[in-house]
Formats: structure tokens, C-alpha cells, sequence
């Protein structure tokens, strides 16, 4: 027997003893879970490779973090509490559950228990918090906070709140963003609204995320700890809050994927270099920022209005390439030239561009996601005038507009915004908030104001490339609340068709007369779609167009989630009232003698008809009510003992009559009004009245009497009916009083647990009004009924009105969410904003969400973090004076493989001198450039594919230059030679096809044989490809050249071609080539195929000597017999496309052919050779021969070839 010891505590443990607890820190934890615990101990680690603990916690397993964890403790997080008391998300009690340690050995598992508290009280809760944010945007969250130090707080974006996470917000140390907290003091409790900021994570991607706030009691003081409480609930339209502030605790909705999410993080863009660039595109542009997805293809950009070609991505740069603007511009700039040089030649050149003041005005001028807020004081407001020169503060809003100076940034939001009124008070304003709706879908669109203060006005106008149309006035609002119900004033406008796509333009006018201000919108949308879809219609042809790749289809079928939040909630008011009154006495007393120096006495009011009571509220005639109510006070709660005390708050009101006696004196009557303030079932003990001290007439004499009894004390059940939607009736007893958690269990579990409601009850005495909201079943729900004759008290209605009638066919966004909307930048100061950068992310759920422009960084006001940003951080523009223009061009045929090529115009050295800075490429071949000045290039470059092309000049950092030409340049293509010229039948052999002007989609094929040679590398002067199989069995030498159509040829149009110039056959007059090439075969070009490759370069040279010399030695000459080179330009092109079929044969041909386009094109055939001529029986083998058997398929595969080599 081997036995394992260690030493724990100076005593010798076995290792197989059982695990024990000697405590828990801390002891108890949010009902939420996700509290750090840590239980200490001993013999949780066991020896063996068997060995391993578990936790549970109310039965459910506790999350064990090894790396903290040994053998003499465990640290873990604990799990959500799943028990009856904790499904209440308000319960503030606490409830102690079984810890359970379980240590499995080699030998059994072994098991130690304790308990643990969840505690409701002590579980921190998120009742506030931001909605959207970016990169450097500081947001907030508030409510409960139960921790001790910053330290102990963590905030998460997504990724569910795991310790260490990288989605984890910034907070900052204390003093930076955030003061320190409560620490030792306590004074957190019952301190519920405290707002924390953050800075989201810089390094995620964009997208709708989920916040969670975690508190951990690190510092062991004792407070609360776990995952905060967030409070999804589904509020009626404009519901208000029992804060009264206008907030709601509604912090979740969906996105238009049905991605449920409680935080939208937008993309930022902080910077756009260069910020200008050539209106012919081609700009390398940084765009620097956050938010931006590391998959290139989730991120749309458009520039100055035009797309921009991402090249790479990751979260904090996107690096694209612009492209030409449209068409009409360029020919608008074309028409601004003026043409001021002559060249050479004779063409003229037009004036530089940088001496032209032209500027692409794009129509594409959509701004940042969210609103944009302008301030007028009332001095506008009286004039009845609001000029952007009056103006006194406007700032962009990236939220929702759920939205109210005085409470989202404070009573000081003058001062903070630097809002400078000249018309004495500053909460004394007119405010405009303008967006442009972008419409998630095709449908009827309708606009709510609810909860405004003082007055508001929506109006709509239709987006146009000039602006705003004309406006149309929508709905407008004043501040009202129907009585006795939590909901605010809600007024809806008419109908607005739009289509998905469509921009929308929306401004909203908020009058505040001082005191705090608020204005919410939201709307509701009719989708209607058409086979199955929401179509965007062009309105020009009533036809169907491709949605724009920033615009998101739509599903015919929303999803489950999208519809929990988006559905339009049935919503039901249950009233149930009755009257409501306290007991009251009434004390008179008559004959009191008063007058002028006349000392009327006092008297005494005894309660419960104890005479000690007297020696406290002892009274007298100008005694005042409250006076007389204090002593009553007084009396009850010195002399009477407290269990025996009816009631200790009384309400007094006075009433005295004099008259004058005929002895001059007066005699006063004096009526007390005494009303009991507290609920009794059954009549109080009467009043008395002590009044022998008082002075009184003959007819001195006093009553007490009670003039109301108590209202009936209200008792009983009502009957609730509900019908469902297949009109099954369900009756349920409801207590007269239920609150709100009661009623909800009433429709969950006893109507139906297939019901899902919210519900929001507002009393007064005995008025009861519940808020019932139903999340399921969605759509229409019947209208409920009470029968309220089985309640007990005085005077009892009911009734049930319904507030709004539920519908899957209509989508709620309340308030209008911020990635629905576009801050509209013609509505801005100044024409420099209209030309922005644009970022569209597409997220993990599938949503595209736009960038906020904001370079401003981390601003030193946290409160200022949802209105800060600039629109001109992501300015972009097309300028002619960053332009180079190309006028013309023309090229010189040099040798069989290089050809000069010249370009004129203007701006070539924007970059400067260098000519590394400028690069020139035709049909993607690169063209070494050996002249360099401001108005002319020359290059040279090797074989260029066959066709029309033009030269295209880039500049670092500026971009294309715009081609002002309509010229095009013709590149010719040659076959020089095949290699090898024989090859076996059976196909596979690998064959280089030379020449020039080679295309990369060529179609190689043989005579004779169907299957085109396929293509496994390719040049412009060389073409390698694996030849097919022969489809006959020999083939005999042609006796001359094909007659049939050239074979050679690209299946589609050649990619390099220009794709928007030339459109037709150019009108241009011919290309002019140097003289001095020659245009007959020179002599000293061999008439047949030489027997050897040639020891030295053909001499083939140009008469003239050519501008420039080609950057490396052109590949020898070929070993059969090419074409010379054309001395000028085809007088005219095909209309199709030419092509050339490559034929091998085994002598030169007998004529050279032109190369002019309209002719044939030199051929070769493949010829495959036998060893003798073959018999009459093409099924049998030659003579020579005869141990090979009959040409015909085998049934098996050969051992070796059947055919010679």
C-alpha cells in the first residue's frame, strides 16, 4: 500500500481524503451571475491523472478559471440564479443556495458542500445607457452601481463579458474619464442612477452589439457583484417612466437582419489623405479611423460620390483607389479646356489644368448617420426669420432624436455647448433637427411626435441632386397628457410612400419656452411587396432596378426576433375605479364670548376619549388649523400608547361666525373639520371637547359629531375574459389590487403560457389602471373584458379601452433608429462639406452600417460625446488642379518587339521632376519611361496584346490622368514560331506558341482537331498550352494555305479595350509613322527556313534612330520565317474582333501575307508523321509493320504506346 501525504497547516493530510470548504469570498452575489468567487480550502486538487473538480451553485455549474485556481482554492464565475425568487427582475431579497465542490480521484468522487447568497439587492443594474457610439465617442451608461472602486468595473461590447475579453470598453483610471467611486462609504445604497462613461474598443469591427456591465468585489469590501440587470422590456408607444424624466428602460431592439442588440457601434472615420485627387480617378486613399471590418469585401466605400476600389482593410485604415466620375463631369470639364500649344505634329495641347478652377459638384452628398441640430434664440422666433446667419449653435447628433438638451447633457448644456443666446435665457429657443430618412423598405411611411416640449412641427420634403424639394408640412404636436394614464400625447402624420433605397428628407422644428425640453420621434411602416419581394422602383420606367450594395434586401418573412421588437404591439388600458374617501368629525362649539379685551379661554380636544390627551392639545380661539392639527398630533403620540393608537395624522379646517350681543360683547361660534388621514375599516373612536376653561355666553355648549364615514374598504376579484384568436374564451379571478408582477403571472400562466405580456400599473387610491402590452400572440388581439360586480366598494366602474391594435403587417422603430438616417449636408454652412467620404461596413449579423466623421479624438467633455464630430474629417474632392490631362499620343514601331510611344499634356509633374513618381502602362503592359517633362512622356514598352488601347499615365498620389482624346492606339498581333513542331498524337505535350500582341484568352486550335490546346501560361510574346488528343488518326501535309476563318481569336471581348472610349470606329486621321521602316521584306531575311537558328540578331532595323532604347536585349529572332512589320496604320478596323489560328508545318510558306487587319493572318498547320504511307485499309497497320494489331479502341489499358514516336 503506497499512501500520498502533504502537509496543510502544519498537520499531514492524506492525498485521498475528501475536500473540504473553509469559506467563500464573497459570500453572495448578483442574481444575474458572473460574480468572481473564490472558495478556499483544501484537497481540491487531488493527485492522479485522473483527478478534476466541478462547482455547481443552486445546482447549475459554476465557471472554474484554472489559472487562479489550486489546490487550496478555487476561483470561478458564478452562474444566472434560475430559482423562483430571481425570475422577478425587480426582486431585491436574498436567497441563500447549496455550493457544491465535487473532486473526482482514481478512486471515487468525492464531494463538499456550503452555501451561497444571490442577493437582488445587491445585483448592479443598467437602467440607462447610449445607444449608438464610435471609436472615440464617450458614451454612458447608468443606474445601480454596486461596486466600491473603478477598478471593480468592467464594461463589454459583445463577445458576452468574459474576464480578459478584448471587447472591453475604456474607462479610464479615476480622475481621467471618470471619478473614483463610493469606496469604503456605503454611500452607493440606494443610489440608483449613477452614470459611469466609456470609449468602446478601437480594435473590433463595426456592427449591433450587446453591452453587458460587470462588477467584481476584488477589493473585498463586502458590496454587490456579478453581471448587471438590463431591462428588456417592451413599452408601449411614448410610455414614460416612473423616473418621470422621459428615459425608458426599453434598452434592446433589432436590427433589420433581427439581430437583437442593446448597443449599435458605428464606423469612424477620423481622416481621408490625400483629400483631393484627379477627377480621372486612379487616387491611392487612406482612410483612417475605427470600426472598419478586416474582410476587404465587408467594406463599401464611395468617394466625392463615386465608389472607391478597396484594396486592403483592417480595423483602424482602409486603403482603396478611386475611380473616374461620371461622364457627364468629365465632358463638363473637357468643354472648360482651352487649347493653347501646338505640338510637333500639329496637334495642340490644351492649358494646364491646375490654372482651371473646376470642381466635381457630386449629387451623392450624404452625410454621417444621425441628425443635424440647429439653435436659433427667440429673438428669431418673434421675427418669425431663421437665417443660418442667425444661427447661435449646430452640431451633429449620432443618435436616435430621442433627445433633450436638458437631460442628455444636462442643466448647464448652454454652457457646455457654448451655446451664446442674445435674447436673455437660454432654455428659451427654437431648434431645427434635420436628417435624410434613408427607407429600409418599400411602403407606406408614417411619423410620431410624442413627449415634446413645448410644441413641434415634422416636415417632409423629397431628396433631391439640388437639395431639399419643396416641404410638406406632416404633423405637428403640443405638450399634453390624457388624464390618468402613463402614456404621453402621441400624434401621427399621413402616409408617406417611399421605396426601399429612397432618400427622404425630414426636419422637425422644436419651439421650447423655458424649463426642460425633449422631442422624440418614431415610425411606422407598411412594407408592401411583389412576388415575395420589396422592390425599389425606378421611377422613370415603373420597372425594377439593382438596390444600391449599401441597401440590405428584404425578406418577405421577418424573422422572430426582428418582429419581438419591430411588430406594432396590441396594446390594452384596464381601468377599474371606485370612490375613495376618509372618515371625518366635525367639533362646534357655541356661545364663546369674545371681543375687544375680552379673554375668551381655551379649550381641549380629547382623542380616543382619553382625558390626558387634553394636556397637549389644549387650544384656544385664534388657535390656526395646523395649530390645532399639530397638538391633535402631539396628543396621540405622547399619552396614547402606541398599540393602541386608530390613527396619529389628522387635517384640520377651521370656520368660526361671530355675532354682537345687545351688551356690546360678541359671540362666536367656532366649527372644527377634523379628517382622519389614515385608512380604517371601521369607525374611529369620536372626538370629545373639554370646554370649561373658555369663556362663554349663556348658551355656552358644544357637539361632536362625525359628518363621513370611511369609504367601503375595497375587497373581491374581478372577472378578466380573454378571447383568443381562435376565439377560445378563458375567464380568470383578478384581485381588485393586483400589482403589476400579479397581473403579468394572471395573462403567462393562467390565461395561456403561450402569452408573453408587459405590464405598467399607475394607481391613485382607489384607481387602478393597468398598461397591458401584448409581445404574444403578435398582431391583433380582442378586445379584453372586465366584469367588476363581484368587487366590494363604493361607487365601482370598469372598463377596457384599447390603445392601439396590434399588426404583423406594420413595423414599429421607436424612436427612429440613427442607421436609418443621414445627416443632410446641403443643409450645412458651407459647399466644402458636400464632397465626403463613405464608408459602409457590412457586420457579423449581416447589417451595413455608415461611418461617423469625427476627427476631433477623445474630447475632454464626457457629456459631449454624443454631439461632437465633424463633417469635414471626411472631405474628399475632385479637382482639376490635381489633374494631369493627356491631349494625344502616338506611337513608333521600333523592332519585332518594342514600340515608342509619345504622350502630351499637361500636370505630368504634379508629383514632381522625379519620374519614379509616374507610371504608364498600356493594356496592363508597363511602359519604361525614358523623357520626362510637364507636357510630354515617352516611353517605351514590349509587346502589347492585340487591339485598340490607350495609354494610361498615374501619378503618385494624385491618380489618373484624364485622357481629353478620343485617339486610341492600334497593337497588332503576330505569330513568329511554334516550338516544337511535332508532337504526339495522343496530345499532352506542352507547345510555345511565339509572337506578339498575344492574348491572354486566346483560342488555340489545330486543324483537323476540335478541342482548343489548352492554355497554361501566357504573355504578350509567348503562349504555352497542353495540346489535345488528335480526333483522326493521320493527317496529310496541305498542299497550300487555309482558306478557312483564323481560329486564334478571344472569346469575348478583350479586357484591356477601353470600356467606356472609343464607342466607334475612331474618325481620326491615320497614326503617321517614321518614313524611314521599311516596306518590302528586306533581302537579308531568308525566303526559307533556315537549317539553324541564327548566330546573330536579324538587322531589321528603322531608317531613323528611335527616342529612346529599350531597357533590356530583345529574344533572338525565331527560327521561321515572320511577317514584316506594317509601315502605317489600317485604314480602317474591323467590326469583329481578328483572329489567328497557328498552323505548323514542315516547309516555309510559299508567300509572306499581308498584315492588314481585313486579310488573312499567316497560319500553320500541325502535322502528325507516320512511319510510311498508310495502307487502303485504314484499319490495319503499314506493312512494315505487321505484328501491330488493327487500329480499334482497346478493352484494356496498353502496357506502352501503340504508335511510334
Amino acid at each position: 500500500i503506497f499512501c500520498f501525504i502533504q502537509t496543510i497547516s502544519g498537520s499531514a493530510i492524506l492525498a485521498s481524503s475528501p475536500p473540504f470548504i473553509t469559506s467563500v469570498s464573497p459570500s453572495h452575489g448578483g442574481t444575474e451571475g458572473g460574480s468572481r468567487i473564490t472558495i478556499f480550502g483544501y484537497n481540491f486538487a487531488q493527485k492522479g491523472i485522473f483527478s478534476q473538480y466541478n462547482v455547481f451553485i443552486g445546482g447549475e455549474p459554476c465557471d472554474v478559471i484554472h489559472y487562479y485556481s489550486s489546490d487550496g482554492q478555487i476561483v470561478c464565475l458564478t452562474p444566472k440564479c434560475t430559482t423562483l425568487f430571481c425570475q422577478d427582475t425587480n426582486w431585491q431579497g436574498n436567497h441563500a443556495v447549496s455550493l457544491d465542490v465535487y473532486v473526482q480521484t482514481v478512486e471515487s468522487i468525492l464531494g463538499t458542500s456550503t452555501v451561497f447568497t444571490y442577493s437582488g439587492q445587491f445585483t448592479p443594474e443598467v437602467l440607462r445607457m447610449s445607444s449608438y457610439t464610435w471609436g472615440t465617442a464617450t458614451s454612458y451608461i447608468a443606474g445601480k452601481i454596486t461596486a466600491a472602486y473603478l477598478d471593480d468595473v468592467t464594461i463589454y461590447i459583445g463577445g458576452g463579458g468574459n474576464m480578459g475579453s478584448s471587447n472591453a470598453a475604456y474607462i479610464g483610471e479615476a480622475g481621467d474619464i471618470n471619478s473614483e467611486l463610493w469606496g469604503n462609504s456605503g454611500y452607493w445604497w440606494g443610489y440608483e442612477d449613477y452614470v459611469i462613461y466609456y470609449r468602446p474598443p478601437v480594435d473590433m469591427s463595426s456592427g449591433v452589439y450587446n453591452l453587458s456591465l460587470v462588477v467584481q468585489d476584488l477589493e473585498q469590501v463586502g458590496w454587490g457583484s456579478g453581471t448587471a440587470r438590463t431591462f428588456p422590456k417592451q413599452f408601449p408607444i411614448a410610455y414614460i417612466d416612473s423616473y418621470g424624466d422621459y428615459q425608458h428602460h426599453n434598452l434592446y431592439t433589432a436590427a433589420l437582419s433581427g439581430a437583437p442588440y442593446s448597443v449599435c457601434l458605428f464606423p469612424q472615420i477620423s481622416k481621408v489623405f490625400p483629400a483631393v485627387g484627379s477627377i480621372a480617378g486612379g487616387t491611392d486613399l487612406t482612410i483612417m479611423g475605427s470600426g472598419f471590418s478586416t474582410n476587404s469585401s465587408n467594406n463599401i466605400v464611395y468617394v466625392g460620390g463615386q465608389r472607391c476600389q478597396v484594396i486592403a482593410a483592417d480595423f483602424n485604415t482602409i486603403k482603396c483607389k478611386t475611380i473616374a466620375v461620371d461622364d457627364e463631369s468629365i465632358d463638363s470639364f473637357k468643354s472648360s479646356l482651352h487649347y493653347s500649344k501646338t505640338n510637333v505634329d500639329g496637334t495642340v495641347q490644351p492649358i494646364p489644368s491646375k490654372q482651371i478652377a473646376w470642381e466635381h459638384n457630386s449629387s451623392r452628398s450624404y452625410g454621417s448617420s444621425g441628425w443635424l441640430v440647429k439653435l436659433w434664440d427667440l429673438n428669431a422666433y418673434y421675427a418669425n426669420k431663421f437665417p443660418d446667419s442667425a444661427v447661435r449653435l449646430s452640431f451633429g447628433l449620432h443618435q436616435a432624436l430621442s433627445f433633450g438638451l436638458y437631460f442628455d447633457v444636462g442643466w448647464d448644456w448652454a454652457n457646455q455647448l457654448g451655446y451664446k443666446s442674445k435674447a436673455g435665457e437660454s432654455s428659451f429657443y427654437v431648434a431645427d433637427y434635420t436628417t435624410t430618412l434613408v427607407a429600409p423598405y418599400t411602403g407606406i411611411y408614417y411619423f410620431y411626435i410624442m413627449n415634446t416640449d413645448d410644441y413641434a412641427s415634422i416636415y417632409g420634403s423629397n431628396y433631391t441632386a439640388a437639395g431639399k424639394g419643396k416641404e410638406t408640412l406632416l404633423v405637428s404636436a403640443t405638450l399634453s397628457y390624457p388624464p390618468n394614464v402613463q402614456l404621453a400625447n402621441v400624434v401621427k402624420s399621413a402616409g408617406v410612400q417611399l421605396t426601399i433605397g429612397q432618400r427622404y428628407n425630414l426636419r422637425t422644428r422644436v419651439v421650447n419656452s423655458g424649463g426642460p425640453d425633449y422631442i422624440r420621434l418614431a415610425v411606422k411602416v407598411k412594407p408592401q411587396f411583389v412576388n415575395g419581394t420589396n422592390y425599389l422602383v425606378d421611377g422613370l420606367n415603373s420597372g425594377f432596378v439593382q438596390l444600391p450594395e449599401e441597401v440590405n434586401p428584404v425578406p418577405e418573412k421577418f424573422s422572430g426576433q426582428f418582429m419581438h421588437h419591430h411588430s406594432l404591439k396590441d396594446i390594452q388600458i384596464l381601468s377599474l375605479s371606485m370612490d375613495y374617501f376618509l372618515e371625518v368629525q366635525e367639533i362646534t362649539i357655541w356661545g364663546i364670548k369674545t371681543g375687544a379685551n375680552i379673554d375668551s379661554g381655551n379649550y381641549a380636544i380629547i382623542i380616543q376619549n382619553d382625558p390626558d390627551t387634553s394636556l397637549c392639545a389644549t387650544l384656544t380661539v385664534s388657535s390656526s388649523a395646523s395649530q390645532i392639527s399639530n397638538a391633535m398630533e402631539c396628543a396621540v403620540n405622547t399619552y396614547v400608547s402606541p398599540t393602541r393608537i386608530e390613527c396619529g395624522s389628522f387635517s384640520v379646517a377651521k370656520k368660526t361666525q361671530t355675532t354682537t350681543l345687545a351688551d356690546g360683547s360678541q359671540s362666536t361660534t367656532l366649527t372644527l373639520t377634523v379628517t382622519f388621514e389614515r385608512d380604517n375599516v371601521f369607525p374611529y373612536t369620536l372626538l370629545g371637547v373639554n370646554t370649561e376653561a373658555l369663556i362663554g355666553t349663556s348658551n355656552l355648549t358644544s357637539v361632536v359629531k362625525r359628518t363621513r364615514f370611511h369609504s367601503t374598504y375595497p375587497s373581491g376579484d374581478f372577472t378578466l375574459e380573454y378571447r383568443d384568436q381562435k376565439n377560445v374564451l378563458t375567464s380568470v379571478a383578478v384581485p381588485y389590487n393586483a400589482d403589476r408582477k400579479a397581473m403579468q403571472d394572471i395573462f403567462q400562466q393562467q390565461i395561456s403560457p403561450k402569452i408573453n405580456v408587459n405590464v405598467e400599473l399607475s394607481q391613485y387610491y382607489n384607481s387602478y389602471q393597468w398598461t397591458i402590452t401584448f409581445i404574444n400572440p403578435r398582431g391583433f388581439v380582442p378586445l379584453l373584458h372586465i366584469n367588476a360586480s363581484t368587487v366590494i366598494g363604493d361607487h365601482v366602474t370598469s372598463a377596457v379601452t384599447k390603445y392601439q391594435n396590434g399588426s404583423t403587417t406594420s413595423l414599429w422603430f421607436d424612436p427612429i433608429p440613427a442607421w436609418m438616417t443621414e445627416i443632410p449636408l446641403r443643409e450645412m454652412a458651407s459647399s466644402q462639406d458636400l464632397s465626403n467620404a463613405e464608408v459602409y461596413v457590412r457586420g457579423d449579423t449581416g447589417d451595413i452600417l455608415k461611418s461617423v466623421c469625427d476627427s476631433t479624438g477623445d474630447t475632454g467633455n464626457n457629456k459631449l460625446g454624443m454631439v461632437k464630430g465633424q463633417e469635414t474629417s471626411c472631405s474628399y474632392s475632385y479637382k482639376a488642379n490635381v489633374t494631369a490631362v493627356v491631349s494625344n499620343f502616338s506611337m513608333t514601331e521600333i523592332d519585332a518587339d518594342y514600340t515608342q510611344i509619345n504622350i502630351y499634356g499637361s500636370n505630368f509633374q504634379l508629383a514632381g521632376s522625379n519620374k519614379a513618381f509616374v507610371t504608364v502602362t498600356i493594356a496592363s503592359h508597363y511602359c519604361n519611361i525614358t523623357t520626362f517633362y510637364d507636357d510630354f512622356i515617352g516611353c517605351v514598352v514590349e509587346s502589347v496584346t492585340w487591339g485598340n488601347h490607350v495609354p494610361q499615365v498615374s501619378i503618385s498620389g494624385y491618380g489618373y490622368a484624364l485622357i481629353a482624346t478620343k485617339d486610341v492606339l492600334y497593337f497588332a498581333q503576330s505569330v513568329y514560331s511554334i516550338s516544337p513542331e511535332v508532337g504526339s498524337m495522343a496530345g499532352g505535350q506542352l507547345v510555345t506558341i511565339h509572337g506578339r500582341g498575344l492574348r491572354p484568352n486566346a483560342s488555340i486550335q489545330f486543324v483537323g482537331v476540335q478541342i482548343p490546346c489548352e492554355i497554361v501560361h501566357w504573355k504578350s510574346t509567348a503562349i504555352v498550352c497542353r495540346t489535345p488528343a488528335s480526333t483522326s488518326a493521320f493527317t496529310s501535309l496541305p498542299s497550300s494555305l487555309p482558306s478557312s476563318k483564323p481560329s486564334i481569336s478571344p472569346f469575348s471581348k478583350p479586357s484591356s479595350e477601353p470600356t467606356t472610349r472609343p464607342s466607334s470606329i475612331p474618325t481620326l486621321q491615320p497614326y503617321s509613322y517614321p518614313t524611314g521602316l521599311p516596306t518590302t521584306r528586306p533581302s537579308n531575311v531568308p525566303s526559307q527556313k533556315p537549317s539553324a537558328v541564327p548566330t546573330s540578331l536579324p538587322t531589321i532595323t528603322p531608317t531613323s534612330v528611335p527616342l529612346s532604347v529599350p531597357t533590356r536585349k530583345p529574344s533572338p529572332m525565331p527560327s521561321v520565317k515572320k511577317t514584316i512589320i506594317p509601315s502605317q496604320k489600317p485604314a480602317f478596323l474591323q467590326t469583329t474582333t481578328p483572329t489567328i489560328q497557328p498552323m505548323l508545318s514542315t516547309e516555309s510558306p510559299t508567300h509572306i501575307p499581308s498584315r492588314e487587319p481585313s486579310q488573312q493572318p499567316q497560319t500553320f498547320t500541325l502535322i502528325e508523321i507516320p512511319s510510311s504511307r498508310p495502307s487502303t485499309n485504314p484499319n490495319t497497320h503499314p506493312s512494315s509493320c505487321p505484328s501491330r494489331k488493327p487500329l480499334t479502341k482497346p478493352s484494356t489499358l496498353p502496357t506502352q504506346s501503340p504508335f511510334r514516336q
